[in-house]
């Protein structure tokens, strides 16, 4: 998601992007700025400030900022503690851009209520100095807190989401807020953040879409009955062709028949299948009904849940990555963010129940089964802030065909790809240049066509993943 971050995990003021001619504005920009934070018009409520830090630690309303309140503390120190979302006579601009920014996190599927924006809204009305004092801080608090949530997930420091365990990006929130006090547009020093990710972006603009078709009148309000008989005409199965047709799997112009089923709407059932991961058979049969039967809300929760677990894919994709979805247990072969070959995950328990990492193979195996031919990858997982311990795993891939090892001999540098060929049944080798894997499991996303696509949740974390989000 954020192709200015590097392995190391570490971002800084330094790192956000921003085209050459944006950078020279930006420089402009933050003179004024500087200047505009020294100007007239602040003393009343920098008094205000200054006398609220002397006591005890602020709450500010966020994790991280709270965490390092004495390097916030000694930047608004260095400013005479000058505020840098007000003035005396109410907010800024940039605390109006933040405050619709924050408003509008839904669109990324996080919720308002994260970042104090009831609060906010209150003492953005007042113009006394100690409410404009305590919404100052409350503002670095919510843009730190917020930023956090884009760089690296909601619950990517929450202990108690197993199901993730990738190194959280390391923000300095004291150059953060230092930045936000000299742009000039908030809303591109965000943008820099979020970065471009066009699976993130096309599964907003789904999400987005969904929340749109569930609105009153639009999608049909009774649930289909399980006994529908689709060889009858009946409103029911008008309100079946009304349905796939909002979801883009019927043509518009066979919306308004309620008859029963035909080749267009088995074709659009199929299709309907198919992005649900079940058989595609085009028969409107009890499990499909309980497909469409399932409530809006669930399928726009689903994709925040999967937004979240995209942003916790917090480095971008090499350009040769092994990536395996373990929802469709499928390990994939990257090159340029695009898949160029894939093959089968074939542990003798099934896809291994993995939390979502970045690790390296290190090492390949060739069973000796004639029969059932299969590769056995090791690779190890990186380590977490504080965590000693190496953590290592293993994936065995079916070679059919010689398809596990085509694909490795795609990934691999010259000299594995010779240790490879030569290779016999039962032995096993070193890499000497590791190759990246990334394991995820997502249930929901968004293909290049413009579809979504929905898998059922094999390993039961949905759930979890919704309700530690507050969904």
């Amino acid at each position: 998601m954020l192709s200015v971050l590097h392995r190391s995990g570490v971002i800084s003021v330094a790192h956000f992007r921003f085209a050459p001619a944006a950078i020279l504005f930006s420089v402009v920009l933050m003179v004024a700025a500087l200047a505009d934070a020294f100007a007239a018009n602040n003393e009343n409520v920098g008094k205000a400030l200054k006398s609220l830090m002397a006591g005890p630690p602020v709450e500010m309303g966020s994790r991280f900022a709270n965490a390092n309140y004495e390097s916030i503390k000694a930047f608004y120190g260095t400013r005479s503690f000058k505020p840098v979302w007000s003035r005396d006579s109410g907010p800024k601009g940039k605390a109006k851009a933040l405050f619709a920014e924050l408003r509008a996190s839904v669109t990324h599927g996080l919720s308002p209520k994260f970042y104090g924006v009831s609060t906010l809204k209150k003492l953005m009305k007042s113009k006394v100095p100690a409410d404009l004092a305590r919404m100052d801080l409350l503002f670095t608090g919510a843009l730190v807190e917020f930023s956090h949530d884009l760089l690296n997930g909601r619950l990517t420091n929450d202990t108690e989401n197993r199901s993730n365990q990738i190194q959280p990006v390391q923000m300095a929130p004291a150059d953060l807020v230092e930045q936000a006090a000299a742009a000039g547009n908030l809303r591109v020093m965000l943008g820099g953040i979020v970065g471009d990710d066009r699976r993130y972006v096309r599964l907003v603009s789904k999400m987005v879409e969904y929340q749109r078709i569930g609105s009153p009148g639009k999608w049909p309000s009774k649930p289909l009955p399980k006994d529908l008989d689709p060889t009858a005409e009946s409103d029911h199965m008008l309100a079946v062709r009304r349905m796939l047709a909002l979801t883009g799997d019927l043509e518009f112009q066979e919306m308004k028949s309620s008859g029963p089923i035909d080749r267009p709407l088995s074709d659009a059932l199929a299709r309907y299948q198919r992005r649900q991961g079940v058989a595609s058979n085009g028969k409107l049969d009890a499990r499909t009904i309980a497909l469409l039967n399932t409530p809006l809300t669930t399928r726009v929760n689903l994709a925040k849940v999967n937004l979240e677990r995209r942003r916790w894919q917090n480095r971008p994709a090499n350009d040769n990555l092994l990536y395996l979805n373990l929802v469709d247990g499928q390990l994939k072969l990257l090159v340029n963010d695009k898949t160029t070959a894939l093959v089968e995950v074939a542990n003798d328990n099934g896809v291994p129940d993995l939390p979502t990492f970045y690790g390296d193979v290190v090492s390949i195996e060739r069973l000796g089964s004639s029969s059932k031919p299969r590769i056995r990858l090791q690779f190890l997982r990186d380590k977490l802030a504080g965590d000693d311990t190496t953590k290592t795993g293993e994936l065995v891939l079916d070679d059919t065909k010689g398809k596990a090892r085509a694909l490795l001999q795609q990934s691999l540098l010259a000299a594995d790809k010779a240790s490879l060929k030569k290779l016999g049944a039962g032995k096993k080798m070193k890499l000497a240049t590791p190759v990246d894997l990334f394991v995820t499991y997502l249930t929901v996303w968004a293909t290049r066509d413009g579809r979504i696509q929905f898998r059922p949740d094999v390993l039961n974390r949905d759930a979890g993943v919704m309700k530690r989000l507050g969904l």
